[in-house]
């Protein structure tokens, strides 16, 4: 891990890969030879990266270290897509062995994902693998019957770190914020904290407040307005505003019903590749649960096999194929 910037990435994500394999059939057998030693190599990998490019290890430092995933202009993945799979990896080893793994590791491994979240300094591509180890811890202490006690702080952290991400939306949406303080809103963070929304929603819609979509809303349809100017929002982060307000869509139906013509309405040719592929995947989404509400746009769907980007007429051939 010392060495991944030099090291194939490839061959780190084949001995993971099998790693994962591994654990996932033998949890109980592996988890208390193994875990500490799984344990450390997470810790390690989501450590910080000084300016010399060794990665130090600090307790519960975020990840500071790793470069937000996605692709370049020209539709090039970035390197830190490479180092979001690889910490994908390492986290669903741990999640195979934390039934069985020691109590103070458990500590140690849950305050460092939930600085991991709350820092939003996780790639986007593993906050999913993020939340479904903390699930997985829970479920660990609930079997142990030791979850009674925590409750009331896991609960506590809960409520902090979402109304840590509606600070920040609020902060960015804000007609008289300035535009220094804007700057400091980092596209990586914005982007994380929309996909950890998304994500939440999908498993308690009940913690999202119309406040909050209509933030969502106003960053996914770029209409920022300061200063009596529209202020345009990043492409990526725009593209992850649409993915969560898709993924509210999904656990709500009346505002998937208001919500359907503006996701149409955003596959036109003048919008970004990144826009134009989460509004499809959104609808196609919503197309499997509300068939009925999207039928009458499928055409507009189906003009993406004559678009001029790959990504798009292969996404539009996946989704109606299915």
């Amino acid at each position: 891990l010392h060495s991944f910037p030099t090291r194939r990435s490839s061959d780190l994500l084949a001995v993971w890969s099998m790693l994962e394999e591994a654990t996932s059939i033998d949890k109980a057998g592996t988890a208390s030879a193994h875990f500490d030693l799984i344990l450390d190599a997470w810790l390690l990998f989501s450590s910080p990266v000084p300016v010399e490019g060794k990665r130090i290890r600090t307790k519960h430092g975020g990840l500071g270290g790793l470069q937000e995933s996605g692709y370049a202009a020209g539709g090039q993945a970035t390197a830190g897509s490479a180092e979001g799979l690889l910490g994908t990896k390492i986290l669903n080893v741990l999640q195979n062995l934390v039934l069985a793994a020691p109590e103070d590791r458990l500590e140690e491994l849950m305050g460092s994902l939930c600085a991991a979240l709350a820092s939003f300094s996780a790639p986007t591509c593993m906050i999913r693998a993020l939340m479904c180890t903390i699930e997985r811890i829970e479920d660990a202490w609930k079997a142990r019957k030791v979850y009674a006690q925590r409750a009331q702080e896991r609960a506590a952290w809960r409520a902090s770190f979402l109304k840590s991400i509606q600070a920040m939306l609020t902060e960015y949406v804000r007609a008289d914020t300035g535009a220094e303080a804007a700057a400091s809103i980092s596209s990586r963070r914005l982007c994380g904290g929309l996909f950890t929304l998304g994500e939440l929603a999908m498993m308690d819609i009940s913690v999202i407040s119309q406040g909050v979509i209509t933030q969502v809303q106003t960053i996914a349809t770029n209409t920022i307005w300061r200063n009596g100017e529209r202020v345009d929002t990043d492409a990526r982060v725009r593209g992850h505003a649409f993915a969560a307000l898709g993924k509210f869509c999904l656990k709500k139906d009346l505002l998937a019903k208001k919500s359907v013509e503006l996701l149409v309405l955003h596959l036109n040719p003048g919008e970004s590749l990144v826009v134009r592929n989460n509004v499809l995947v959104a609808l196609g989404d919503l197309c499997m649960q509300y068939t009925s509400l999207v039928d009458r746009f499928v055409p507009h769907m189906t003009d993406l096999f004559c678009d001029s980007s790959d990504l798009l007429r292969k996404q539009a051939a996946m989704i109606l194929a299915s």
